[in-house]
């Protein structure tokens, strides 16, 4: 009558096992099940569920009449996995003593010294369930020789198994679920007819549905009314048809009419009932293209302009060249005109008048050196300077130079000092427009350095380079002016100085072709406010 009463009893244990599965699946709770159905029969006093991934000798706890709240995961070493894997399958086995468990079993199971540990294993699948209990040592023979038991503990693996798949099918389903709603893309699935099965949220707004699910399910995207002619009909009408169709900023017109740029892609499959299906992301690119089309309109604007400002920039050149060679005729003539009075009728013309001869003749002068400065950079542009080098000395262009700008200099009451560093060996260039070059930096040095201010004109032998240089501590350039410096007319604005209407932002620009045409390099270093250091390199051949 006994064991038709234990029978029963095992038996009903395991349907209420089952029945929990369908409510929470909480492995505790199977526990707390078990435990109450065998503590009373078998004195079972703690039970604890285990399962090992043999590939990665992983012990995990998954579940014990303890409640605990955090389970851990134990590493198994070699040796404890063997000695799990010699163990009796679908037997309960006693192990008496403590000291014959692995270290990583005791810290799982930490069973009192009064109580021993039975196992019960399950290795048929990967993973390896099994089942650990507390007993009293009295009560162990018992346990051990009990088939009936032996047969629950059996379902109990049964049911474990089963929920490590259900939560892994579970999860498995919640991972893609997930994905599909948080997808960055519209994913819509279509049935073998085009009637929406499945989109996710980024699909509903982009069809223009709104956030409502239902809005767009059941609807047909080939021959309903709502996206007829919207472009994707057209689409997925292909894929039906089993093309693999990607398509980049395909125009589509939403059922509100509002029309979006997408670039689709879709694919059709068959399910596992055999039944075809379209599957397609979507993807807005509206803004993309929108932005392409202003760029688009932009860069022609700006090509455009440009194309409008080198028409300008050519006519400008073609008209101070033109004028240039006009006014070079009438100049030469007057020069002619004004050297023959000064030095032949000096003595017969009244002094007051002379004077203003003179000043006409200095005024004739600067003239004329402007409209050879303008052909020279015409020249310049074009390709047509002509360099004649002949060897000729540093020194003494250097000197030259200098000596032309005293006056100048002597007007602002500022200092030129010269400095050459070393012995300078004679170089081969063009003598004359190279004097040209460095006038036109030193005069800019002076123009642009405040009344007092000190100048630096050196040079030094560099082996294959002969390198001058001008500094001044005038008022510097911004930063922001320094890649203009050397463009033509181009004027750094200084309110500190007033001698800015006698440039024209030719002289630099000259500088610059000449020291080119010699295959040499100019450059510049300035700091607003503390000056400027222009250098030139010039090669010795």
């Amino acid at each position: 009558m006994k064991d038709e009463q234990h029978r029963f009893s095992a038996l009903t244990s395991l349907i209420r096992l089952i029945s929990l599965i369908g409510v929470e699946g909480k492995v505790d709770d199977l526990c707390m099940a078990i435990l109450t159905d065998t503590s009373q029969e078998f004195g079972i006093k703690r039970l604890t569920c285990c399962s090992l991934e043999k590939g990665t000798a992983t012990l995990r706890i998954s579940g014990s009449s303890e409640r605990v709240t955090a389970y851990k995961s134990v590493k198994l070493d070699d040796s404890s996995v063997a000695w799990l894997a010699q163990l009796p399958t679908d037997k309960m086995h006693i192990i008496e003593s403590i000291d014959h468990l692995p270290q990583s079993f005791r810290e799982i199971l930490a069973p009192d010294e009064q109580e021993c540990v039975a196992l019960f294993i399950g290795r048929d699948d990967e993973p390896w369930h099994l089942v650990a209990i507390s007993i009293d040592k009295e009560n162990a023979q018992a346990v051990c020789n009990d088939a009936e038991l032996a047969e629950y503990f059996r379902g109990v693996l049964i049911i474990l198994d089963t929920l490590d798949r259900i939560g892994e099918n579970l999860l498995s389903r919640l991972d893609i679920n997930s994905v599909f709603e948080l997808a960055p893309i519209g994913i819509i699935i279509c049935d073998e007819d085009g009637s929406v099965i499945s989109a996710n949220n980024q699909a509903l707004l982009i069809l223009g549905c709104g956030p409502d699910t239902d809005a767009l399910i059941g609807e047909n995207l080939v021959s309903g009314d709502a996206f007829k002619n919207s472009g994707l009909d057209t689409v997925i009408r292909r894929a039906i048809a089993g093309e693999q169709v990607d398509i980049e900023n395909l125009r589509f017109r939403c059922p509100s009419g509002k029309s979006v740029y997408l670039d689709v892609r879709f694919r059709s499959t068959r399910s596992k009932n055999g039944r075809s299906r379209v599957i397609g992301i979507l993807a807005d690119v509206t803004q993309r293209i929108r932005l392409q089309q202003q760029l688009e309109r932009s860069y022609r604007s700006l090509t455009e302009a440009y194309e409008e400002l080198q028409r300008i920039d050519k006519m400008k050149t073609r008209f101070i060249d033109t004028v240039s060679h006009e006014l070079r005729t009438p100049l030469t003539v007057m020069r002619g005109y004004l050297e023959m009075l000064e030095s032949g009728y000096s003595d017969k013309i009244d002094q007051k008048v002379m004077g203003k001869i003179k000043a006409i003749r200095a005024n004739t002068e600067r003239l004329y050196d402007l409209v050879e400065t303008m052909l020279d950079v015409a020249r310049i542009e074009q390709g047509a300077m002509e360099i004649i080098k002949q060897e000729a000395s540093i020194k003494n262009l250097i000197e030259e130079v200098v000596a032309s700008q005293q006056g100048l200099a002597h007007d602002k009451h500022q200092e030129i000092t010269l400095v050459l560093q070393g012995e300078l060996s004679s170089a081969m260039f063009d003598y004359r427009k190279m004097k040209d070059a460095l006038r036109n930096v030193l005069n800019n040095a002076i123009r642009y350095t405040p009344e007092g201010g000190k100048i630096q004109v050196g040079a030094a032998d560099e082996g294959k380079m002969i390198h001058i240089w001008v500094k001044d501590n005038g008022i510097g350039i911004p930063t922001s002016e320094l890649e203009r410096i050397f463009d033509r007319f181009h004027i750094v604005v200084a309110k500190e100085l007033s001698h800015q209407v006698d440039r024209m932002g030719l002289g630099l620009p000259m500088a610059k072709g000449i020291v080119d045409a010699h295959g040499g390099k100019i450059w510049v270093e300035s700091e607003v406010g503390k000056g400027s250091i222009f250098h030139i390199h010039i090669p010795k051949q």
